[in-house]
């Protein structure tokens, strides 16, 4: 009888560790996808700011150098009917414009790479987060 008192006290107080254990493993999974969904929303949207911000900020810059430019090219071009000085001076300044446009697209290009090279980056660390729960899952077990 008193054998048998001891097994259901040693079998209540393996339930209660288990309990215990599958608590404790229940706050880990809540803190560790809190953890892992801040992170990769946080990032992400981190990323798409940052990203469109220099996109349309370069898109303006450029836009508007290039229409100012522009401008300034065709009012030389007016006047350069009265004097060939003026036409050769408005050719060169719409070669320069054409290499500074060039310039920023290269700028962009690298931007873009930049940031696809930032977000593969995020991608990999969330990945390994990822496989770190699992391997922890699998030794809590």
């Amino acid at each position: 009888n008193q054998r048998q008192e001891e097994e259901k006290e040693e079998i209540r107080r393996k339930e209660e560790e288990e309990k215990r254990a599958r608590k404790k493993e229940g706050k880990f999974m809540k803190f560790f996808f809190f953890f892992f969904f801040f992170f990769f929303f946080f990032f992400i949207f981190f990323f798409f700011f940052f990203f469109f911000f220099f996109f349309f900020f370069i898109e303006d810059s450029s836009s508007s150098s290039s229409s100012s430019s522009s401008s300034s090219s065709s009012s030389s071009s007016s006047s350069s009917s009265s004097s060939s000085s003026s036409s050769s001076s408005s050719s060169s300044y719409s070669s320069s414009s054409s290499s500074s446009s060039s310039s920023s697209s290269s700028l962009k290009i690298l931007l873009l790479l930049l940031h696809l090279l930032l977000l593969l980056l995020l991608l990999l660390l969330l990945l390994l987060l990822l496989l770190l729960l699992l391997l922890l899952l699998l030794l809590l077990h």
